[in-house]
């Protein structure tokens, strides 16, 4: 439910001593148990009109009905110069204990530590009762926790160039989509308009995507040295280098590697012997055209054919 307060100058006297007192005690209960029924609680309950013949009354009242803790609400009883009536107020404090999101706050303990420390706790040495006692040392120790809590900035991810409104436009209507299909699975009609729309747009995302990185290996030229920092950060990302991506395993022919020494060793001959490597294939190649050019020729001759 929402928080709710009742606040005026009701004229009705609810002071507990002067409450057997009253020609109207029965009207002055109602009064109270109606809100006690409601769920609303007194704050006030001193003397709000001073006078000479009993000493005064609380008519001006405070009733609180809310799903703070009561150590959130504070109540005044002022003394005024400006009417017979003493000025009552009422102080919430911004902070609920339901609304703090861990996600979003932290506890600075070092300021907790310095609260706690020149705490006096007299509420608490000063209770008779266990029950109160302990009540309010924990009472105290949450306000301590509350007002240690040290808001957390949020860091939002820049958006890539490529993504410009107008695919932010498309993707929100993308959602629009499928959110309207989620509602009606079995028609078809609107599984195909998302459906088809996804499909349009994942290529054009592709395209923009591309577009963006050919236009950015452009500016890169031929400058090795530039194209190495473009490619290491278009794979390992801004804050990462590629010196902190660890090769654990590799796989070479059907055998999978996982000692460092035997990985450096399979890499070290794998670009030592590319040059022969690539050459060898190319001669296989060669070899083949070779042959298949021999036998249409012998073919067209009627000579038998005798090829290793």
């Amino acid at each position: 439910y929402r928080n709710h307060y009742f606040i005026g100058d009701i004229n009705i006297d609810i002071l507990d001593e002067n409450f057997n007192k009253l020609k109207y005690s029965n009207d002055t209960e109602n009064y109270i148990n109606n809100f006690l029924n409601s769920g609303f609680l007194p704050i006030i309950n001193s003397i709000t009109r001073p006078n000479k013949e009993n000493g005064g009354t609380c008519i001006d009242h405070i009733f609180v009905k809310t799903n703070w803790e009561t150590n959130f609400i504070h109540s005044y009883n002022c003394v005024s110069t400006l009417s017979d009536h003493n000025m009552i107020a009422l102080n919430i404090e911004v902070i609920k204990p339901n609304e703090i999101n861990k996600s979003n706050y932290c506890i600075n303990y070092k300021k907790l530590y310095n609260s706690v420390r020149d705490e006096q706790w007299l509420n608490v040495y000063n209770s008779m009762d266990a029950n109160s006692a302990t009540d309010n040392f924990i009472n105290n120790l949450k306000q301590h926790i509350l007002k240690s809590y040290n808001k957390i900035k949020k860091k939002y991810k820049k958006r890539s160039d490529w993504i410009t409104s107008g695919l932010m436009k498309s993707c929100n209507t993308k959602e629009k989509l499928y959110l309207i299909w989620r509602k009606d699975k079995k028609n078809k009609t609107k599984e195909n308009a998302y459906k088809n729309y996804k499909k349009l747009l994942t290529t054009l995302i592709k395209k923009a995507k591309n577009t963006s990185l050919n236009s950015e290996a452009k500016v890169v030229g031929t400058n090795s040295k530039k194209f190495w920092e473009f490619a290491n950060k278009k794979v390992f990302g801004k804050n990462q280098s590629p010196k902190n991506n660890k090769i654990k395993e590799l796989k070479v022919d059907s055998k999978i590697v996982t000692n460092d020494t035997d990985i450096a060793t399979e890499i070290n001959k794998f670009f030592s012997n590319i040059g022969n490597n690539l050459n060898k294939s190319k001669k296989k190649k060669m070899l083949k055209k070779l042959q298949i050019l021999i036998r249409v020729n012998l073919f067209s001759l009627n000579l038998p054919i005798f090829l290793k």
